[in-house]
């Protein structure tokens, strides 16, 4: 237990996860650390979450319940960004409703952050699925070319849960409501781009996140995958002129892994219109790449080749 024992805003948006949330919340009530308050914001749900959160504010004054206003738009960050102007905390912990802490979550984080005087401390997560099975163990990382650069070409795994930041680091950037998928992505890459030198690392894995058949992160519409090519869009756009000759060529990459997405799913108006964006990767390169991926996506549909030739053009980035 560390002697300083600041306020910890622990910020959770959720939409119909009444049958979810209570082992989150359970898990918050577990932690070693107890300067904490915890604001669940709610999303409209339309199940039994307010009757869920009246038993726990009832059993413990320290859980919050707030339903999101309309001022802020619908979806994970509005409520994130509402739940942070609500904050009294000197430290702010997004979580999930649907994942869980570790005990020692609070106290090894804010520690880390103490001791290294850092602006924010990022711990590594276990991946489950719903029956408590390990589907991916969280690995040590070692830093290569720092938290920006290893961030956004997906070397450093890392998402909201798995960071415990100083508040004063947050204040001015909120989280960009208007994504419907990789909201985490593009606040994290710009995070990262402003503050990569005032954070430090804690390989363990404190963070169990839960991978549900109805988990957010398994759902491809036409709306979601253009959202997650935006958020390659806007990292592509914001790179410092300084960056390793390399990085553009990953988010090329990682951009045609996304636009896979709607090549396989024959979503055909993203498909062409973020296909023509390849130009703000490599010019030249993506000449070549909307040619052959234009002439793919006619011919998987009228002769019997598999979806895998898409993936030849990677080597183009490689």
């Amino acid at each position: 237990m560390q002697l300083e024992q600041p306020l910890i805003s622990i910020i959770i948006p959720t939409f119909n996860r009444a049958h979810l949330i209570g082992a989150t919340l359970d898990s918050v009530l577990a932690q070693t650390y107890l300067n904490w308050e915890c604001l669940v914001i709610d999303d409209g749900s339309t199940d039994k979450t307010l009757e869920v959160l009246t038993v726990y504010m009832n059993r413990d004054k320290r859980f919050q319940y707030h339903p999101r206003p309309e001022s802020h738009l619908k979806g994970g960050n509005g409520a994130r960004n509402f739940g942070f102007e609500k904050s009294k905390g000197d430290y702010i912990q997004w979580f999930d409703s649907d994942d869980l802490m570790d005990p020692n979550l609070l106290d090894m984080q804010l520690g880390n952050i103490l001791t290294n005087q850092a602006g924010f401390s990022l711990c590594l997560f276990d991946l489950i699925d719903e029956n408590g099975d390990a589907l991916k163990k969280g690995i040590a990382h070692s830093l290569q070319d720092g938290f920006y650069y290893d961030y956004i070409i997906r070397r450093l795994p890392a998402n909201l849960p798995t960071i415990l930041f100083r508040k004063s680091v947050l204040v001015g950037h909120p989280l960009n409501e208007h994504l419907l998928k990789s909201q985490e992505y593009e606040f994290l890459q710009r995070f990262f781009r402003m503050n990569h030198d005032q954070g430090v690392m804690l390989n363990k894995a404190l963070v169990q996140v839960i991978r549900h058949s109805e988990s957010i992160t398994e759902q491809h519409t036409p709306g979601k995958v253009a959202s997650a090519l935006d958020a390659l869009l806007i990292t592509n756009s914001e790179l410092p002129s300084t960056k390793p000759t390399y990085i553009r060529s990953a988010l090329a990459i990682l951009y045609l892994r996304t636009l896979y997405l709607a090549f396989t799913s024959r979503m055909t108006d993203v498909f062409y219109k973020y296909l023509l964006k390849m130009r703000y990767f490599h010019f030249y390169k993506s000449l070549l790449s909307i040619v052959y991926l234009s002439l793919m996506y006619i011919l998987v549909k009228v002769m019997p080749i598999g979806n895998w030739h898409y993936k030849n053009i990677y080597n183009l980035y490689r």
